[in-house]
């Protein structure tokens, strides 16, 4: 009975591996948000880590985090309804808070990057702290000021817990800051007062109020001894208070002098708690110390951060109320930022300008401090720019910038998929390392938009075309502009191309309506395609031999032109209305057309016949446009697939376009496979599929009204000149519009890993994560850790290494891997079936990069190579990322035993020059 029921409960397990094998296409095509590249700031501040390597900043409705120290950024995966204006930190690390413009609040678990709790604080959000002993969360609500206990990280049902709503302030709180017990606090407020509250009642307290300033405080915050507090306002005015303790006695008798009726009532509550004794009541008075004023020719003060440094080798804290206690509690740097992009650093107490430095020519909207003091982060909103600067050195830490408040409009994977190039309105194209999400070049040779790039096949130059009648080849060794191709009569270029050799270079134009050839050697025009009637939009190679260029056009018309064939092939395929995009398969022998109907039409192109179609019509539907007042599923309205490519191995299609979504088809059986959504910032328009009929009125949506003040949207646009209407794009005096989400470029990755969308977020990239999938081919009930150790002490180590190949565990894979014995490795690796070989050849290049065996490692990857050549030239899109993996590492490797060997070279000359009376 025991066998019988063992062999039933194996037949079951079949069954289920069956059923979940079928599906397995859906798990290969099952891709993940990974990273945002693009945008590197957009609004709200930043901040650092405990540990002053990671800097954490808000970029729309995301937040990134730059690693300092390993030159690597990433983007926590969740999403806020709408883009955050404040981040807070714990003390620990641990949680991240996130606030929106909305006043909806995230807390997020940092090392698992996952969301714990949400919170609806109800107002706009002006600032929020943590406490240092991480107990309690400190929120500017308009004009109050809530203390919430801090949750655990465990979920519970009621996570967040009001611990008390302080008020007092006739205006909004701009600012809020903790003392470093945890046991007070002090709020900023644009009524032109800072007040001081303590965490917990305290018998004989009484708020203090500090007037005195002009205009609204921006920051304000305690030193490390709580003996001075310090306010700067946005006039420029540094404002020193000092404490001092005194009997409640004393401070009535002040109170009354000076007619302050509330503080004297204040007083009688106080004193009557400690029991009508009013002499054993000792309360707090705060009285101005100094003014300092800040040079005006900066500008007003826009950002204002502070780090308190300790002194080292200080033992106890002096007396209290001596001068040189204060001090010798340590110094307090402080980072203000001004409108006019420059940064100044001073010192306090003694108010000493350590270092200043112009960043940008518009505001510093955000500034900070790293706990060190050694490095300083400025954010400026107007140009979506992020910097790191350490001032002793007085070099730059980090330096980024996105294509901000311009959109990107194009994007290329480079042939190895290392680097992705974009263009976008600004007139900028800027390379980005797919791997760490820095950009690291940035090209400016444009004066108008860029609308289209395209890589040259082997991968070390690629073109861009321009609005302003050029196309430029740019060379990825050098980083140079080598080559300007230009047209005979001016023209606006809106597409281009270049042929599988690398010889010639096409581009479409918008109003001559012609197609021109030239040498990419001489830069010569060869020829001048015509034949279309309207503007062209796309333009690819394609064909058996690579020979055919097929041109778009919005005459509803695609040209096949062959520049090979001696018959002068040109094929004309027509549509029944404007043709916005194409691309060609991985053999190109398909051809894929988008038409404005929202249609996906597939052509044989050696027939010149249609052979399928895709309607997508409902598949890209979705999001309610602001003044639109059709619902989201019947506003076919400008929905349409701007974007189309192929994956490396043909099999799947992706489309985006005027929509939220981009979509995922299988062109074999012609049927949508997934929905992505780009994005979920109700921030954009057309985001949400139904408005909030609270806000719908006769003449449209309340969103649609620009509600802004002046101060605020100076603010936000910067200085600069505000012109009359009609100059140019660009200017300050053009009206703001809401931004809309849409996707206009969108590519496969040429390894079909990962794929990239140009969204009106940034670069969004989503990507395959091999170590989450799990392949149940061929497995059986006995392929566990256990049988795993089992067969390896056995020394079956073959058979230990397909188990654990396809358990896919990466620990058990890991020791698997490192205990077969050396000389066995070649044995091993002939044996090893081609299909788990590219997933071997990842093991294989992560462990070159942290093995520190090596001489190990590199033995494995020869006997592959030797053993399973013949594969990889076969089939180099499954293989050649691992196989760049393995020569990076090998490289880094090489280099550092280079430089090892170099300087003890020189050592050894230097100790052998040395007489033996020097020695």
């Amino acid at each position: 009975s025991t066998l019988s029921g063992r062999r039933s409960s194996r037949r079951r397990f079949r069954a289920r591996v069956g059923a979940f094998d079928a599906r397995r296409p859906e798990m290969r095509h099952s891709f993940a948000f990974s990273n945002l590249c693009g945008n590197v700031y957009r609004q709200g501040n930043v901040v650092f880590t405990r540990d002053g390597n990671t800097l954490f900043s808000p970029v729309g409705n995301r937040v990134s985090a730059f690693d300092l120290t390993s030159s690597r950024s990433y983007t926590f995966p969740f999403e806020a309804r709408a883009n955050i204006v404040r981040l807070a930190l714990s003390s620990n690390c641990g949680l991240l808070l996130t606030v929106d413009e909305d006043g909806y609040a995230l807390l997020v678990n940092v090392p698992k990057r996952t969301v714990l709790h949400h919170l609806n604080l109800k107002g706009a959000v002006g600032d929020a702290k943590f406490s240092p002993d991480g107990k309690y969360l400190l929120v500017a609500v308009g004009r109050l000021v809530q203390v919430w206990a801090t949750p655990e990280i465990e979920r519970t049902f009621t996570p967040f817990s009001l611990h008390h709503t302080h008020s007092g302030h006739m205006d909004d709180i701009t600012t809020v800051s903790w003392s470093a017990d945890s046991q007070y606090f002090v709020t900023g407020s644009k009524d032109l007062t800072a007040r001081v509250f303590t965490l917990h009642a305290k018998k004989g307290f009484v708020p203090p109020t500090l007037g005195g300033h002009r205009t609204p405080i921006v920051n304000s915050w305690f030193d490390r001894s709580r003996h001075r507090l310090y306010t700067v306002t946005r006039d420029g005015a540094m404002l020193v208070w000092r404490r001092y303790e005194q009997e409640a006695a004393a401070v009535a008798a002040v109170a009354r002098g000076k007619r302050k009726l509330a503080a004297e009532e204040l007083l009688a509550a106080a004193t009557d708690e400690a029991e009508g004794d009013e002499s054993a009541t000792t309360m707090e008075r705060w009285e101005l110390q100094d003014k300092h004023l800040l040079d005006r020719s900066y500008g007003s003060v826009t950002s204002v951060a502070h780090c308190s440094r300790s002194p080292a080798g200080v033992g106890g804290a002096p007396p209290a109320d001596t001068d040189d206690a204060a001090g010798a509690q340590g110094s307090e740097l402080v980072a203000i930022g001004f409108s006019s992009g420059a940064f100044a650093l001073y010192e306090m107490p003694g108010f000493v300008m350590v270092h200043s430095l112009s960043i940008s020519d518009q505001h510093v909207t955000t500034s900070a401090i790293n706990p060190t003091g050694e490095w300083l982060a400025f954010g400026c909103a107007s140009h979506g720019q992020l910097i790191v600067w350490e001032w002793a050195s007085e070099t730059y830490v980090l330096k980024q910038q996105g294509h901000f408040n311009s959109e990107v409009n194009a994007l290329a994977f480079s042939a190895a998929g290392a680097v992705i190039a974009t263009g976008g309105n600004d007139g900028k194209v800027k390379l980005w390392d797919a791997s760490s999400g820095f950009c690291f070049v940035t090209f400016s040779e444009h004066v108008a938009p860029v609308t289209d790039i395209a890589f040259v096949p082997h991968g070390r130059a690629f073109v861009s075309c321009s609005l302003d009648g050029s196309v430029r080849a740019f060379d990825l060794v050098r980083y140079r502009n080598f080559q300007t191709f230009a047209t005979p009569s001016p023209a606006q270029l809106t597409c281009v191309a270049v042929d599988p050799a690398g010889e010639v270079v096409t581009a479409g134009s918008l109003d001559t309506l012609c197609v021109y050839v030239w040498s990419m050697q001489s830069a010569q025009l060869l020829e001048q395609l015509s034949g279309h009637a309207k503007p062209l939009s796309a333009l690819a190679f394609g064909g058996p031999s690579g020979s055919i260029l097929a041109s778009a056009s919005w005459d509803g018309t695609v040209r096949l032109w062959d520049f090979v064939s001696q018959k002068a092939r040109s094929d004309v395929l027509k549509h029944s209305t404007d043709v916005l995009a194409l691309a060609f398969n991985h053999d190109g022998s398909l051809l894929c057309t988008s038409t404005l109907d929202g249609q996906l039409s597939l052509w044989d192109v050696e027939m010149a016949e249609q052979v399928g179609t895709i309607d997508g019509r409902k598949d890209v539907l979705g999001g309610k446009s602001a003044g639109s007042r059709v619902s989201a599923n019947n506003n076919s309205a400008n929905q349409s697939f701007r974007a189309v490519s192929f994956s490396a191995d043909g099999e799947l299609l992706l489309a985006a376009g005027n929509s939220k979504y981009a979509c995922m088809y299988d062109v074999k059986h012609r049927a949508l496979l997934k929905r992505y959504q780009l994005s979920h910032n109700a921030s954009l328009d057309g985001v949400l599929d139904q408005l909030d009929s609270r806000k719908m009125t006769d003449a449209g949506s309340l969103d649609l009204i620009d509600d802004e003040t002046d101060e605020a949207m100076r603010a936000r646009r910067g200085k600069g000149d505000w012109s009359l209407p009609g100059v140019r794009s660009g200017e300050h005096s053009k009206r703001t519009a809401r931004p809309a989400v849409r996707a206009t470029d969108i590519r496969f990755s040429p390894d079909g890993t990962a794929w990239a969308a140009a969204t009106s977020e940034g670069l969004v990239l989503y990507s395959l994560d091999e170590q989450l999938l799990f392949d149940p081919t061929a497995l059986e009930m006995d392929i566990t850790p256990a049988a795993i150790r089992r067969a390896l002490k056995q020394g079956e180590h073959l058979r230990a290494l397909l188990m654990a190949l396809r358990l896919n565990e990466a620990d058990v894979l890991h020791t698997t891997f490192e205990a077969i014995p050396l000389e066995q490795v070649t044995l091993v690796a002939r044996a090893v079936p081609q299909l788990h070989l590219p997933r071997l050849l990842q093991l294989v290049a992560a462990e070159v990069g942290g093995s520190v065996h090596l001489g190990f490692v590199l033995t494995w990857a020869g006997a592959l190579m030797r053993e399973h050549h013949a594969y990889i030239q076969q089939n180099p899109t499954s293989c050649l990322v691992s196989l760049r993996a393995v020569h990076k590492g090998v490289q880094s490797h090489y280099d550092d035993l280079s430089r090892l060997s170099s300087n003890n070279a020189h050592m050894l000359d230097f100790l052998c020059a040395l007489s033996p009376a020097e020695l």
